[in-house]
């Protein structure tokens, strides 16, 4: 499956990055997300039944990560992730991540992420990982 139909079968509205981890070891990138849900029809439709509470959604063989400013996301909510672009070797992605500053309201981390193949992990084990 491609990234891309893989990204349409996760619903993440309303939901938070609560962090990013870098798997230097293994060349992937981990956010870990309060609620994961899955779209298994043409709607969510609250559809509950495979959620994955703290999972994380999963970049294998990244080839680059950049971010848009240096502000560092805090509690981050999840606006969007779009497909930029998509072929047989490398996905890139856009993730924009809002979150609230103390001082000045909320404000906004966009990062671009290429990477080869997107998967979900339901706990701390990579052994967990859903590639479908």
């Amino acid at each position: 499956m491609k990234n891309s139909a893989f990204l349409g079968t996760i619903y993440l509205g309303d939901r938070a990055a609560r962090q990013c981890i870098i798997d230097f070891d293994n060349n992937a990138l981990l956010m870990k997300i309060d609620c994961i849900s899955r779209v298994r029809d043409k709607y969510w439709n609250f559809y509950i039944d495979e959620d994955l509470y703290d999972g994380y959604l999963v970049f294998e063989d990244i080839a680059f990560l950049e971010f848009e400013d240096s502000t560092p996301p805090r509690n981050g909510d999840i606006g969007s992730i779009d497909v930029l672009s998509e072929n047989d070797d490398l996905t890139v992605f856009e993730i924009r991540l809002g979150f609230l500053k103390l001082q000045s309201g909320y404000a906004r981390t966009v990062f671009r992420i290429g990477f080869k193949t997107l998967c979900l992990q339901a706990t701390d084990d990579p052994s967990s990982r859903i590639r479908d």
